[in-house]
This record gives structure tokens, C-alpha cells and sequence, in this order.
């Protein structure tokens, strides 16, 4: 017991007093009760007398009321206490008294000003009554404004002529000149100003002004010599701004003026706390102090009292066993602590405690409700209510600890009690639950841009006010009242929304009401979307709105509120289903519906339609300089035109977005919540597409979406891939996909793309993105419309060589050969020179080879690529050939395999390139070196020596190597092993031909492919096909076209006459390059055969009339209906890539059919296209044309695929 008094009291206060350790025990509890009532009493009283000095200057800030109500703490001077002590207690009390007395004394009454402001001169402004002026020094203020409409702060210089100068403000005194800063932001709930003077130069103030501890604005006042020496300015208000300046080193006369400075606060509409001194200030800024300073002895007197109130708290369940030793204790020691409080301390330390032992608060409420008489009690609990509201605003600097505590507060019986009757509650409210921090500038306001662990405090933040929001709307409330919680923060939304309804009206009537900002509503607006999610039935996502239903409906603009009726008469009827297509239809899901929406649940749906339409409307009204109502337009059914003409939504593009976060606007947890509201809400109306506003969702909505994302992926990566953000990430990825091929406007589809493409990039991402269910289908539908766009896309993904994408792609090309075809033709239609399009090119060359080599189609445009690289080795100048000769060692790969390759049928590689010009590719080949010497034209410069030193070192490195690898190839060929065993050893040296820099090497993607795709970007909008890569030509003027397409190439590669083709590094494996060697040699012989054979060959006439008159090198074998028009499969195939016309009367074709071979298989093949195109009549006529026209080219893929089959199986069968 000894050891316990030691530790709740510090100090030996038993043996210092003699008193049996055994004081407190269960028999003597109330023995002398009756005999100590007086002795109790007076000393009562006494300690009463002790401790009332200091409980005269107590702050009373009263947050939400406009008058500031300007009593002192008065009930703190305990004379309403009375303490009743039991037999050797009043030992103890009286020990307590004189060792607090003793060690924590209180020398000196601090004259701190009251907090009413009045005004005192009307036009000038309003002063403190009883402020101490000042003369000199530096000093500050504080200033926590809750509306700022006109609201003007800063100082006033003064002069009096009272002799001597008095402490307290002067009776008669004149305003010299005003130095103020007037604000007028709506509902600044982040903000504290701060208002400092450095008068070290009476005559030459300095006056700065700062927002949450930032300057925003600086001054510097020239007090006029000649405005203190007239006498007549005494009795004027205004001071004159002419006069000249007086020197600095000038003294004053002994009948001068005296010049004082005085706090100068000017509210007029505005509501805010001047805080001088009597709470701690929010931001101390160096070398300033507040105009009140601390009193540090009542400090450290009231630091002791918390101290022992909250050991003997904690020391609860051991008192107690020693009868009522705990309660005795606390029923004098509580009214102790109580009398000593300020508001002050109060804030800085017995809040600062609750927030420190969260686990007591319970049981410290119980102590102060037990011990104190009820008015005391709730005065108190006024002051911590006050601050923790304080607290709780969303400043920099602040804290979660606030809103727990409040939280913790709701959840214990005694403070909801208070919490209930207080008349501020409501707007108590509005700061527990507001958002944002505000940064001021000197000329305009902007949100500061939060650092990322800013952000997760405030994620912290939104997740306790979700816990608050809730708590409120389920819980029962306090039992003795009739109003609960929920009806409380029911009454306080309905407030909000009819605020921000009739703003317009009290506007117009001349008494505004101050708005709430929109992070302010648009938070609401998410957390009661939450909380409401499981009362709804479309995959429990509230932003789900009946749009459809609505655009059938007429809105009325002034009534808003109908939008939450509507919604409620869907939730309710039971014919729902017929009227919206964007709610589930099923009849279990509409039985649920009717058994869990309740009356509670309607109004909030309501209040939650209003807070969506109001929070939107808000913000497209500051981003943009049109007043939009955007769901008024939205649900009116506006055609796309004049929709878009309505919203003006060219200026709320990216550029508008990208100009908010440039100018930091908005703030990133602002970013984020619009963002994962566009992300839900594109989701949804995606699942069911209406036609009425399918464009305008896609083309402006997903637009901004889009640069939200590019936003984060650049700025702040790990913001998307937090755990509590994945799922609107997965979400927003899986949307790009699946709309990757519905979008219409091109630069949105571009912009779509691009995103894809910086989304690949990210390392962290691949895994993720392989795993998505809308993955393989986005990848499939990349293949619809195989553009530019898509074949990066498609390029990045195999970039990325994950086994998943290899495995997918191999499988998908065995079951749809027209997406490998469409692939081909766009890789050689533009001739790939970039790495990346090499490796995808010799990937398929040796994994898909049997499908390219067994069709004739796929062996024909082959066959045509690289016949015309070959013939450009051969007949283009020494200037061009080296662009080419250099592309021909990059395609080396590819013909090895190609060359490799022995088919089943009579086609072959060979044969597609028969026509070449052997002896210059021969040539070629010869001189790509084996044993790492250059190979240099004639023509070329010679190299610096520091070249040439690099090159040696090259050199003898590779030397070794080419030495190592020899000797291993010498002991396979020894062994008699064939060489088709080992050739996919040497399969990295096959692909590594022209190895790129090392960063290119790893398993990311590299940064020079970001070069490629910026390429494609400036030559998207490019018609001319000389503009933009190297095509394939199409008609006998294709040589000028080519020649053009050279030299543009040329340039873009980067390529000098004076460059070596093949540098010190890239050699030939001998063994690759003897059968390279062998392969085209090997042409020669096929020439010669088929001369033999065509010698033999007599062509009749009527094979002649049948030949098709599009290429001319194969048979009429497929005819289209309805026109009748014929063709050979070949060029109706590499047709319908792209369009969907007949070649010559440019009808659309609506079935195709093989017209050769038996009749069993002519007739299964017709039936094989009717079932394909009755599926292509039976599209869904309430897509957009666009989307039709995808339907039908996805048909038409279908049965291309199939007739590719088709004849694969012919010929192998021949």
C-alpha cells in the first residue's frame, strides 16, 4: 500500500504523515463519517480560497456560435464543491493540499483578454475590450475561421496621449493606420490563419500573414511622423496615407504619442475564434509569441493533478479492494483537478491525456460524471467538445486521435447524453466529418498536393468517419431519449441538402447561406454509398442509377429532389424490372428488394441522390465556366450533338484536368475519390450499354478517367497497387480492356491504348494484368481492328514473355488462324526494323510455322515480304542497301526458321521466294562475319582511335567466346548427333543476332520502346504512307512509294552512310549460317524444276478465263452474295481483313462460299456459312452502328477462320 501511494501521489505521503498503513479497510469506512462533515468542509473551503486566483482568466470559445460568448470559466472556482472525507482520509487531503501548494504554486495573475469581440468603432473595426496593448516586440495571433464571408484580420496601429501608458487598452486612443487581409473562402474547415507584427521599429511594422503555418502575405508599414504630431487626428478615425516617412535613427519628442498595436478582426457575415493566447497555438511561428503567454506554473500544477487523477484511474481494481479508498480519493482529488483547469490546460492537457490513455476514457468520464456537480460536469465537457471539434478539422498537422475519441464518446451512455442536448451538435457534425486541407495563396486558394503519407493518414481519417456514419445510422440511441442518433444525423444530411437546394433563393433574398465545398458533400456522398450498398440489388454498387428509365422520363430542373423519388418508387414496385435495363431483372432479386428496404433506407437513397447531384453539379461548376447541372441534361435524353453542346465538355477534358493538378487544385485523396467513382460508374454503364449515351460516356467521362490514372501511374504508383485501392485498380484495368475495341472517337481509342500501353510498363502490374478474367478477352478483341494501337499493345504483352500470354496466344492462334494472318499482314506491313516487332516476327517463325507454311494465303504475303527486301538488296544504291542489308540480318532468325521448316503439303518457303536475286544475297551473307572482324563498305570513314580501341577490346573478348562455342559444337558433331538436337541452343545466339544495349536485355520493358511508341503516336493521324514505316507496295508504282517510304525509314532509324552494317559484337553462328547459305542455294534447283514443268504444262483456254482478275495468279475458287462476284480465296480472305465490300460492285457482302472441289464438301461449306451468317443476321439491333459493325466483323472472322481450316485440310489431304 505503501509502494501504491508512492506511485499515484510521488511522494512518501503515508509515513511523511504517520498514518496507519491499514487506513482503509472494509470496517472503518464510515465510522467518523459524521464527525469530519465540518473539518471536511472547511477545509473545503479552504483549498477553495487556494485555488480560485487562477480561474478568473479562463477562454471560453464557444466553436459554432456567431455572438463568441464571452463569460470566463467561472464554474471552475469550487465553490460549489463539497468534499467529504472518512476518519485518517482528511490526513491525506490535507497532506495532498500542502505538498501541491508547496511544489506547484501559483505566483502571478496573467490579464488575459476576453474572447467577445464588439464593436467599439463601428466603421472601423472591432477591438478587444480588454486586450494589453503592445509597443514593441514580436507578437501573433491566431485566427480559426468557420466562415470567412468577408472576413478582414490583422493589426491596428494606434496612438494615445495617456501618460503614463496604461497595461490595459486605453480609454481614448486613435487608429494611426490599418494593416489587414481580407478572405472569403466557403466553409474554410482546413484552415488557420495567423497573424504576426514585428514592431523592433515602432515606426517601421512588419506584419505577415500565414494559413496553416505557410506566409501568404508580408508588409511592411511607414508610420508618418506628422499623423502622431496632429493633435486634431486624435478625435479621427482615418489615418492619412500621404505624409512623408520619418527616419529610422529619428526620436521621438517626450509629448508625443505613445504608437501601440492592437489585434484588428472584422467579421461582419463570417464566424471565427481569435485565439491570443488563452489555447495553445495550432502553428508557432519562430520568434513570435502568442500576445497571452502560457502561465507555466498553472501548467505544471494542472500536468501534476492529471497525472495522479489518471495513475489513481488506472489503480482502480487495487484501491478497490481496499474498501473505498478509490472512491474517496477521487471525490476530493476530481473537484482539485477541475478548479485548476483552463482552457488551456484543458487542451493541452487533460484532452492530450484521453487522446494518450484511450483505454481509460471510460472509466475517467465515470470519475468526472460521479464527482462533479452537474453543471460542472457539463461545462467541462463543453470545453472538450469544444476542442476536440477543433481538433478534428483537417488541418496539415492534424491528428485521427480526435475523431476516435469522438467516436469513443458516442459509444459511452454519460457523454451521448450530452452530446444529444447540446444545441451545437449539428454543426459539431460538420467538422467531424469534413475533408480536405486548404492551402492559401496570396491571390487564390488552392489545395495543397498531400505527400503520400499525408494521404494514408487521411484514408485513416475517411475510414473512422465511415465507422462514425455508420455507428450513427444503426445505432439506438441514448435509452431516456425519444431522438437517437440516427435522427440526429438524418436531420443534419436534410439540412445539408436543403441548404444547398434554397442557396439560390436565400442568395437572391439577400441573406445567403454559406455553401459546402464539394469535397465536403462529394465525401458524404461516398461514405453513404457504402453504408447503402447492400440494400441495393446491382451488384451491390449505389452509383448504379436507372439511367435508362429516367432519360424516358421528363425531369423537372428545380425539383432535384424527384431524382430520390424515383429511385425510391423503382426500389418499391414490383414492375420494376420492365422499366430499367440497368437493375437486375430477376423476380428472387425484386422479392429481396420489398423485405429489406425499409422507410429508414428510402429517405436515405433519397438524400443520397440529392448529395450525387448536387456534389457533381459543384464541381463541374468551378472547373468549368458554364453553370452545368449535369444529371438535368444527362437524364433528358439528349442527343449526342446536342448533349455535347449542352455540357460544353471540350473544356472538361484532360486539359482542364491536367490544369487542376498543375495548378494543385485539388488535392490527391480528391483525385482518387472522383477517380473511383468514374471507375464504378463507367462499370456499370458499360455492363449495359444504352445507345442514347454510349458515346457520351465513353468520350468524355473514360477521358477523364483515363488522365486520372496516367496521373497516379506517373505520380504515385503505390497508390493504386495500395490493398485497399486494388479493387478499384483490377476494376478500371479490366474496364480498359473490355472497351479497348468499343470506343469510337479515335482520340479517346488512342488515348485507351496509350494507357494500356504506360499500364504494361509497370513491372508490378504484369502479374495482375495476366490474371484478370477480362484479359484474354482483350487481348482477342485486339485482333478485331488490328491497328497501330493494338499491334503495340499486342507487341508490349509478348515484350513481357510471360508463359500465361505465350501459352494463350499459341492456342488462340491454332483456333482463330485469321488473328495470326491479321497479324502478319500488319508486322509486314510495316516492315519491322524495332527489336521488339524482330522477336515477335521470330517467335512466330518458329512457333507458329506450320500454320504459316501449310496455307497458301499465309505463304503468299510471306513469301511477298521477303521477296521485296531481297530485291531491295539487290537493286537499290549503296545508300539504300545499307538500311536493307542491315534489316536482312535482323530478319536472319526468322528465314532460319522458316527455312527449317519441312512442310506436309506441296507448299514451301522456298518456292514463295523463287524469283530472288541469289548471287547479291549470297553475297551478303558471306560477308557477315564468323569471328567478330568488321565488315565495312568501301566508302567508309575511318574510325577514331579511342573507336578503335573499344572495337579491339570487342574483339578479343568475342574471339574467346566464338572459340569456346566452336569447340562445343566440334564435340556434338563428333558424337554424331544431329543437328536438329542442339538447335535451340543456339537459339539466344539465333535471336541475340543484333544484341541491343544491356538495359534492353531484361525482363521489363525497356525505354526505347517508349521511342516506338511515340513514333506511332505522331504518325497516327498521318494518311500518307511514306509519313510513317516502310510499307509493302500495292500496285506497279509501289518502286516511288517505297523509294520515299526508304528514305523516311532511313531517317527514323537513325542510319549514316558511314555506320557499320554489322558491328564488332554481331556475328553468325557457322552452323546457322551454312545452312542459311544451303537454303538459298537450294532455289536455284526449284527454278530449274519448274521450268521443266511449265515446258510440260499446256495451259488451256478456259483455265485462263477462270484466273482472278485481282491478282491474277490464282483460280476463281470463292463466290460472295448477294452480287455473285467471284474471287480466289486469297484475296477475299486479305479483303475482309479490313472491309466488308465486294471488290467491284462495292456491295456489302453478306456470305462467301468455296466453289471448288466435290459436292459433298462444296455443300457442307455452304452450310457451314449460312449457320455463321444467320448468326450475322441475328445482331442486336439495339447496338450503335459502330458496335453492329464490330459484331459483324467478329463474324466474319469466325468464318474466315474457318475456311482458312478448310483449305490447310485440302491441301494436306491433296
Amino acid at each position: 500500500m505503501d509502494y501504491l501511494y508512492k506511485k499515484i501521489f510521488n511522494f512518501d505521503i503515508l509515513n511523511r504523515l504517520d498514518i496507519d498503513l491499514n487506513l482503509y479497510t472494509k470496517d472503518k469506512d464510515n465510522n467518523n463519517n459524521n464527525n469530519n462533515n465540518n473539518n471536511n468542509n472547511n477545509n473545503n473551503n479552504n483549498n477553495n480560497n487556494n485555488n480560485n486566483n487562477n480561474n478568473n482568466y479562463n477562454d471560453n470559445y464557444n466553436d459554432n456560435d456567431n455572438d463568441n460568448d464571452n463569460n470566463n470559466n467561472k464554474n471552475n472556482n469550487g465553490n460549489n464543491i463539497t468534499i467529504q472525507l472518512a476518519g485518517d482520509s482528511v490526513k491525506v487531503f490535507k497532506a495532498f493540499i500542502a505538498y501541491l501548494e508547496k511544489q506547484y504554486p501559483i505566483k502571478e495573475i496573467y490579464d488575459v483578454p476576453k474572447t467577445i469581440l464588439f464593436p467599439e468603432m463601428s466603421k472601423l473595426g472591432v477591438f478587444t475590450s480588454t486586450m494589453r496593448p503592445i509597443s514593441s516586440g514580436k507578437w501573433m495571433y491566431d485566427l480559426i475561421p468557420s466562415r470567412t464571408n468577408g472576413l478582414n484580420f490583422g493589426w491596428a496601429i494606434c496612438k494615445t496621449k495617456e501618460k503614463p501608458f496604461p497595461k490595459l487598452l486605453p480609454k481614448s486612443y486613435t487608429v494611426v493606420k490599418l494593416c489587414v487581409k481580407k478572405l472569403s473562402i466557403p466553409r474554410p474547415d482546413g484552415i488557420i490563419f495567423t497573424c504576426t507584427i514585428d514592431a523592433t521599429n515602432k515606426y517601421k511594422p512588419k506584419i505577415s500573414f500565414f494559413s496553416n503555418g505557410k506566409e501568404i502575405s508580408r508588409e511592411e508599414i511607414t508610420i508618418n511622423i506628422k499623423d502622431i504630431d496632429n493633435d486634431d487626428d486624435d478625435n479621427n478615425n482615418n489615418s492619412s496615407s500621404n505624409n512623408e516617412t520619418i527616419t529610422n535613427g529619428e526620436e521621438t519628442k517626450n509629448d508625443e504619442p505613445t504608437i501601440f498595436y492592437i489585434p484588428y478582426i472584422v467579421l461582419e457575415s463570417s464566424v471565427a475564434q481569435p485565439n491570443f493566447g488563452g489555447r495553445p497555438l495550432a502553428f508557432k511561428i519562430k520568434g513570435f509569441k502568442p500576445i497571452v503567454e502560457e502561465n507555466l506554473e498553472n501548467s505544471n500544477r494542472v500536468q501534476y493533478l492529471v497525472s495522479v487523477f489518471l495513475r489513481v484511474i488506472s489503480s482502480k481494481e487495487i484501491l478497490s479492494i481496499y474498501g473505498s479508498g478509490y472512491r474517496d480519493i477521487l471525490s476530493w482529488l476530481t473537484p482539485i483537478l477541475v478548479s485548476n483547469l483552463t482552457l488551456y490546460t484543458v487542451e493541452s492537457i487533460l484532452v492530450s491525456s484521453f487522446y494518450q490513455h484511450f483505454n481509460l476514457v471510460d472509466d475517467i468520464i465515470e470519475a468526472l460524471n460521479l464527482n462533479l456537480t452537474e453543471s460542472l460536469f457539463i461545462s467541462l465537457m463543453k470545453q472538450i467538445f469544444s476542442t476536440i471539434t477543433i481538433h478534428c478539422r483537417p488541418t496539415p498537422n492534424s491528428s485521427t486521435k480526435p475523431l476516435k475519441l469522438f467516436f469513443r464518446f458516442l459509444q459511452n451512455n454519460v457523454t451521448l447524453q450530452y452530446f444529444l442536448l447540446d444545441h451545437n451538435n449539428i454543426l459539431i457534425l460538420d467538422y467531424i466529418f469534413s475533408r480536405e486541407s486548404v492551402l492559401v495563396s496570396e491571390d487564390n486558394f488552392s489545395r495543397e498536393v498531400r505527400t503520400t503519407s499525408d494521404f494514408d493518414n487521411n484514408i485513416e481519417r475517411i475510414s473512422i468517419q465511415k465507422e462514425i456514419l455508420k455507428f450513427c445510422l444503426t445505432s439506438k440511441g441514448h435509452p431516456l431519449f425519444d431522438n437517437d442518433l440516427y435522427d440526429l444525423l438524418k436531420s443534419w444530411l436534410v439540412r445539408i441538402v436543403n441548404l444547398e437546394l434554397n442557396h439560390e433563393k436565400s442568395k437572391a433574398s439577400g441573406k445567403p447561406n454559406e455553401e459546402y465545398p464539394f469535397t465536403f458533400l462529394f465525401g458524404l456522398f461516398n461514405m453513404l454509398a457504402e453504408y447503402l450498398e447492400p440494400f441495393l440489388l446491382d451488384e451491390k454498387q449505389v452509383d448504379r442509377i436507372p439511367m435508362s428509365y429516367l432519360v424516358a422520363k421528363e425531369f423537372d430542373s428545380p425539383n432535384r429532389q424527384r431524382l430520390g423519388g424515383v429511385l425510391s418508387h423503382l426500389l418499391k414496385t414490383s414492375n420494376f424490372k420492365s422499366s430499367s435495363s440497368l437493375i437486375d431483372s430477376s423476380t428472387a432479386a425484386a422479392a429481396a428488394t420489398d423485405q429489406t428496404i425499409d422507410n429508414k433506407t428510402l429517405s436515405l437513397l433519397e438524400i443520397l441522390i440529392n448529395l450525387f447531384d448536387i456534389s457533381i453539379c459543384k464541381q463541374f461548376e468551378k472547373i468549368d465556366s458554364h453553370a452545368t447541372t449535369l444529371l438535368h441534361y444527362f437524364f433528358m435524353g439528349l442527343t449526342h450533338e446536342r448533349l455535347m453542346k449542352a455540357l460544353s465538355f471540350e473544356g472538361l477534358r484532360f486539359r482542364s484536368l491536367k490544369k487542376e493538378i498543375s495548378e494543385e487544385m485539388i488535392s490527391t485523396d480528391n483525385i482518387w475519390l472522383m477517380f473511383r467513382f468514374l471507375v464504378r460508374f463507367l462499370n456499370r454503364v458499360y455492363l449495359h450499354p444504352n445507345k442514347d449515351y454510349f458515346n457520351y460516356i465513353y468520350d468524355h467521362f473514360f477521358s477523364t478517367t483515363i488522365s486520372v490514372f496516367s496521373y497516379f501511374s506517373v505520380s504515385d504508383l503505390s497508390l493504386l497497387t495500395n490493398p485497399s485501392n486494388l479493387r478499384t485498380t483490377i476494376t478500371f484495368i479490366s474496364l480498359l480492356f473490355r472497351a479497348n475495341n468499343h470506343i469510337v472517337d479515335r482520340t479517346v481509342s488512342q488515348k485507351v491504348l496509350l494507357a494500356i500501353a504506360e499500364l504494361l510498363k509497370k513491372k508490378n502490374f504484369l502479374a495482375l494484368v495476366h490474371n484478370l478474367p477480362s484479359f484474354q478477352p482483350m487481348v482477342k478483341d485486339l485482333f478485331i481492328n488490328l491497328g497501330t494501337w493494338d499491334l503495340t499493345i499486342f507487341t508490349i504483352l509478348f515484350d513481357a514473355s510471360l508463359p500465361p500470354f505465350l501459352n494463350y496466344i499459341e492456342d488462340l492462334f491454332q483456333d482463330h488462324g485469321i488473328y495470326l494472318l491479321k497479324l502478319l499482314k500488319s508486322l509486314f506491313a510495316q516492315i519491322p526494323q524495332n527489336k521488339k516487332l524482330i522477336h515477335l516476327l521470330t517467335y512466330l517463325s518458329k512457333k507458329m510455322a506450320h500454320s504459316i507454311l501449310e496455307d497458301e494465303t499465309f505463304l503468299m504475303i510471306t513469301g511477298q515480304f521477303y521477296l521485296y527486301i531481297f530485291e531491295k538488296i539487290s537493286l537499290v544504291s549503296d545508300g539504300g542497301k545499307m538500311k536493307f542489308v542491315k534489316l536482312f540480318y535482323k530478319l536472319l532468325p526468322s528465314i532460319y526458321y522458316f527455312s527449317q521448316y519441312k512442310p506436309k503439303s506441296k507448299l514451301s518457303f522456298a518456292k514463295s521466294i523463287k524469283k530472288i536475286e541469289l548471287d547479291e544475297i549470297l553475297k551478303v551473307l558471306d560477308e557477315l562475319p564468323l569471328n567478330g572482324s568488321n565488315y565495312q563498305l568501301p566508302k567508309e570513314k575511318k574510325k577514331s582511335q579511342q573507336q578503335q580501341r573499344i572495337h579491339q577490346q570487342r574483339q578479343r573478348h568475342q574471339q574467346q567466346q566464338l572459340q569456346q562455342q566452336q569447340q562445343q559444337q566440334q564435340q556434338l558433331l563428333e558424337r554424331n548427333e544431329h543437328v536438329d538436337e542442339h538447335v535451340d541452343e543456339n537459339e539466344n545466339e539465333i535471336l541475340n543476332l543484333l544484341n541491343e544495349d544491356d538495359d534492353d536485355n531484361n525482363d521489363d520493358i525497356s525505354d526505347s520502346f517508349r521511342e516506338l511508341m511515340i513514333t506511332l503516336l505522331e504518325n497516327l493521324d498521318n494518311d500518307d504512307p511514306s509519313s510513317s514505316s516502310l510499307r509493302l507496295p500495292s500496285s506497279s508504282s509501289s518502286s516511288s512509294s517505297s523509294s520515299s517510304s526508304s528514305s523516311s525509314s532511313s531517317s527514323s532509324s537513325s542510319l549514316s552512310n558511314n555506320k557499320n552494317i554489322v558491328e564488332s559484337d554481331k556475328v553468325l553462328n557457322p552452323i546457322v549460317r551454312e545452312r542459311l547459305i544451303e537454303f538459298f542455294k537450294s532455289i536455284n534447283r526449284l527454278n530449274d524444276e519448274e521450268e521443266k514443268e511449265n515446258k510440260n504444262k499446256i495451259i488451256t483456254t478456259d483455265e485462263e478465263e477462270q484466273m482472278c482478275t485481282i491478282c491474277y495468279s490464282s483460280t476463281e475458287d470463292t463466290e460472295f452474295l448477294p452480287c455473285n462476284h467471284r474471287s480466289c480465296h486469297h484475296c477475299i480472305i486479305l479483303h475482309l481483313l479490313t472491309k466488308n465490300t465486294c471488290f467491284f460492285c462495292r456491295e456489302k457482302i453478306n456470305k462467301f462460299y468455296y466453289i471448288d472441289g466435290s459436292n459433298d464438301e462444296n455443300n457442307n461449306n455452304n452450310n457451314n456459312n449460312n449457320n455463321n451468317n444467320e448468326e450475322l443476321d441475328q445482331i442486336n439491333p439495339n447496338l450503335t452502328i459502330e458496335q453492329q459493325e464490330i459484331e459483324q466483323q467478329k463474324s466474319i472472322d469466325l468464318q474466315l477462320s474457318q475456311q482458312l481450316k478448310l483449305h490447310r485440310n485440302r491441301l494436306q489431304n491433296s
